[in-house]
């Protein structure tokens, strides 16, 4: 791996339950994470590991990469105080960003998730949605200044239905649009 990047890479190693591939064991993930932080410039470790990761964001600190606390929900949106209570403890355990994923089934689930990109919040969020409104919620958190925008690069994940996400492209060229 290049040891440097024209760009910021984000190394992840997704839990399988948070939507990781492989079946990766704790140490499998742990292992890869430290093996990206020569190369990359910021890790995604999900909220709900972040303990369990303590020596590797250690690591990341020490060579001042930036840390973000990750937040899958693959059933629905959780409540606004929920949400709040997840950004509170992503800062509390020093998140450096706090990207919230979740699904945007209905309408309210999608204006939930609007709302709370829009709240006053301890550190950056990147909220996006998954699911049927997936697309719609990624224009429209855009707009709202969510702080990160993911998109595939050549095609979408086999296991997540292209109506989720936009390709990298498509996401450039609505990034021009006022």
């Amino acid at each position: 791996m290049p040891k440097s990047w024209p760009l910021p890479v984000i190394a992840t190693a997704r839990d399988p339950k948070e939507g990781g591939l492989n079946n990766l064991s704790l140490l499998q993930r742990q292992q890869l994470l430290e093996s990206a932080l020569p190369w990359a410039s910021i890790i995604d470790i999900e909220l709900q590991n972040a303990k369990k990761f303590s020596a590797t964001i250690a690591r990341a600190r020490e060579v001042q990469h930036s840390i973000i606390f990750s937040h899958h929900d693959f059933q629905k949106t959780p409540s606004l105080a929920a949400l709040q209570e997840l950004v509170t403890r992503a800062h509390d355990l020093g998140a450096t960003v706090f990207k919230v994923a979740t699904m945007t089934s209905s309408e309210e689930e999608l204006e939930r998730l609007l709302e709370f990109q829009q709240l006053a919040h301890p550190l950056p969020v990147a909220a996006m949605g998954m699911g049927p409104l997936g697309k719609k919620s990624r224009q429209q958190l855009a707009k709202l200044g969510t702080k990160l925008l993911y998109g595939y690069l050549y095609e979408p994940l086999s296991h997540a239905p292209t109506s989720m996400q936009y390709s990298a492209r498509e996401l450039a060229i609505l990034a021009k649009q006022p």
